[in-house]
């Protein structure tokens, strides 16, 4: 992968997690890490979000969400356990 990813830092979700008390001594830690535009294929937009596994307080990373601007979906696909970029690349050839 070419490509620089967005970055989601804690305080952008700071308004989803549950754990308050915790957020306020947490530094602005990255999150997760979105490459978008990976590849297109049959009028599909291929993107990928890692998110490393950690604790935020009393739970684990979840992404923010968003909301999509007329009729999209989306089709997820779950690769765990994926350590490092050659992993990833072997697995977006599978796509």
């Amino acid at each position: 992968m070419d490509k620089k990813p967005n970055i989601r830092y804690l305080y952008d979700i700071k308004e989803v997690l549950y754990d308050k008390d915790w957020l306020k001594k947490a530094p602005n830690l990255e999150l997760y890490y979105m490459y978008r535009g990976i590849k297109e294929k049959s009028g599909l937009r291929y993107d990928i979000t890692i998110i490393p596994g950690q604790m935020l307080g009393k739970e684990f990373t979840k992404t923010k969400g968003h909301q999509h601007i007329g009729k999209f979906g989306e089709v997820y696909r779950r690769f765990s356990s994926c350590k490092n970029t050659k992993t990833i690349k072997s697995k977006m050839s599978m796509l």
